[in-house]
């Protein structure tokens, strides 16, 4: 093969190569944690204790907590946020855009005394994802987790709680939802993936390839034109 073709090849193939990339989005290959910057949410409630979060930061600050009354330093229950009136959301806010794949919420069960329930059902995006109630045993806390793909620069979160449940004396109460810690993991994304692209724009990323294809094809023939004339 002459020179002059084989820079011609090398150099298309490097530009379909590029424009392919683009296309798809580049991401990092590697998945870990991904924290985010800040979120709005409801703040709490109060009730033997405060339940509020206190700095705007609590569910993200890696900080948790062990029971719903325990004070390990900051005052009892500081570590956890508990909601007892209707189904908090929380949205998330990341510095760019992200695909999250995996999710994991901190939750306390204690059925006797606060009732904290595990919410009903979680959705995340437009996904939801029904509880049994038994993801933790009673009296405990820990994290229940969900996987997935979901992909932007923000995040809502909803915890649905049960609406109106009965005590351990059988006192009819609003269940308590308590949370102390959101974590994510994924990989941040810098272009938007092929399915998160307008058609319009794959339109042009394909109408692009054809014409550098067909640019080099015209290139070609002419060099090779030359060629047999000289």
């Amino acid at each position: 093969m002459k020179p002059q073709l084989r820079r011609f090849f090398v150099s298309e193939l490097a530009l379909l190569t590029l424009t392919t990339l683009i296309s798809q989005g580049a991401r990092a290959d590697v998945s870990g944690p991904i924290a985010p910057l800040s979120y709005t949410a409801p703040p709490g409630d109060s009730g033997a204790y405060s339940y509020v979060d206190e700095t705007g930061r609590q569910l993200i600050d890696g900080i948790r907590g062990e029971n719903w009354a325990a004070d390990l330093g900051n005052g009892h229950s500081y570590e956890w946020i508990g909601w007892q009136f209707g189904s908090p959301l929380i949205t998330f806010q990341f510095d760019s855009l992200v695909e999250i794949t995996k999710i994991s919420i901190g939750l306390q069960r204690e059925e006797r005394f606060a009732p904290a329930l595990l919410p009903d059902r979680v959705t995340i995006g437009s996904t939801d994802f029904p509880l049994s109630g038994d993801e933790l045993p009673d009296a405990s806390w820990g994290d229940v987790t969900f996987a997935g793909s979901w992909i932007g620069d923000t995040l809502a979160i909803q915890l649905w709680d049960h609406g109106v449940v009965l005590d351990h004396n059988g006192t009819p109460l609003d269940d308590w939802i308590f949370s102390d810690e959101i974590s994510f993991e994924g990989v941040h994304v810098s272009q938007p993936p092929p399915s998160a692209v307008p058609e319009s724009a794959n339109a042009g990323v394909l109408a692009g390839m054809a014409v550098i294809v067909l640019a080099g094809w015209s290139r070609r023939k002419r060099t090779t034109s030359i060629n047999k004339f000289l």
